[in-house]
């Protein structure tokens, strides 16, 4: 007897409509990281957006993460924050404040690779990141 897959219990992102594929260890789909705007970075996995990165100029950049539960690689995780960084207003010594949600502490640790960290907060499913681009 073959087994099928129930995907009853399932989650799925009301916002993308992408499953929790990963989670299950199902093999994740080729995605791509592209500028979706100048102060945009979108990764699409299946033809889903699975992760966006925004970037607000100013006297303090703000950098706003959203992710899908179980959507990244750690190289697509590293592509995503790569782009990100290569905005114009992300020079050294720049002051950043990043909202990552706080399940994704992989993002949250790779932010250190382009950040000296100030201060890491929880506020409710938000993670702030406060620090300066390296």
């Amino acid at each position: 007897m073959t087994r099928q897959t129930d995907d009853r219990h399932r989650w799925t992102d009301p916002r993308t409509r992408a499953t929790d594929s990963l989670a299950t260890g199902e093999s994740a789909p080729t995605s791509s990281v592209t500028l979706t705007g100048p102060d945009q970075v979108t990764v699409v996995s299946g033809g889903v957006t699975v992760a966006q990165a925004d970037v607000v100029p100013g006297p303090q950049v703000v950098l706003r993460f959203w992710v899908a539960s179980h959507s990244l690689t750690a190289d697509t995780r590293a592509e995503l924050l790569r782009t990100a960084f290569s905005h114009a207003a992300l020079v050294p010594r720049q002051r950043v404040l990043a909202t990552v949600p706080h399940e994704e502490s992989d993002l949250v640790a790779a932010l250190h690779d382009h950040l000296t960290v100030t201060s890491t907060h929880v506020a409710g499913a938000t993670c702030l990141v406060e620090g300066h681009v390296t």
